[in-house]
């Protein structure tokens, strides 16, 4: 008797392990049945037949997809697209506007110091105690005032940074979003502005109201732009 019933508990203990395994593959299919010759101990079959193993398994990985369902993942994936790349275009816009705006506010702090000493601020680059990181004067000036002009304007492959021709104010500006940050040194007046259109439904006016807080803008058809002043 406690053969048998050692037996059966080992079976018990097979029996589970496979149930187990099979939950985990998910490919196969067990059977229980009661074996009444050896005395009614369980038995666990894998399938009914051996042959229905390997056709489950088989037929498992060979089910391609219908058209419709290719065509449901496509729609799904357009319509992830049609709202992540939006948002995904803003948070790099307003990543490089946030960039134009630590350089305006550096040179800024950099023409107050000079302020201090000199009494006027400087149209020079060179005046400043600043390093503008990569800035180049590579751009070509004509005219009488070229050399000067020259030496108020860094260059780089993003876009721009200047200081106006009074000295009294500094702008940099990223052409790959076309979008700039202007500071203002006597009032202090700081604006935000988009290029290439007057549309104040543009994208990227969005950004501007919102690092603003206005939505009052200024339109230019002149110079194609349009800006915002910051409130404080």
């Amino acid at each position: 008797m406690k053969n048998k019933e050692k037996q059966i508990k080992t079976v018990c203990h097979a029996e589970r392990l496979l149930l187990s395994i099979s939950r985990f593959l998910g490919c196969c299919r067990f059977t229980t049945t009661n074996n009444k010759k050896e005395g009614g101990s369980p038995i666990t079959t894998f399938g009914d037949r051996p042959w229905q193993k390997h056709l489950r398994t088989t037929t498992l990985f060979n089910n391609g997809f219908t058209l419709i369902e290719l065509l449901v993942v496509v729609l799904i994936i357009g319509i992830l697209a049609a709202i992540a790349l939006p948002q995904y275009r803003k948070a790099v816009a307003k990543s490089r506007y946030a960039k134009l705006k630590n350089l305006v506010e550096s040179i800024a702090q950099a023409q107050e110091v000079y302020r201090l000493s000199n009494g006027s601020y400087s149209v020079d680059f060179d005046d400043l105690d600043i390093s503008m990181p990569g800035g180049t004067v590579a751009h070509e000036f004509e005219g009488e005032t070229a050399e000067s002009d020259a030496k108020r304007y860094r260059y780089y492959d993003w876009g721009n940074c200047y200081v106006t021709a009074s000295g009294g104010a500094a702008v940099c500006e990223d052409l790959l979003i076309n979008m700039d940050y202007r500071k203002d040194f006597a009032n202090r007046a700081r604006s935000c502005a988009i290029h290439g259109t007057t549309d104040k439904k543009d994208w990227r006016a969005r950004i501007c109201i919102s690092e603003t807080e206005s939505t009052t803008a200024n339109t230019s058809s002149k110079n194609n732009l349009v800006r915002w002043y910051y409130k404080n």
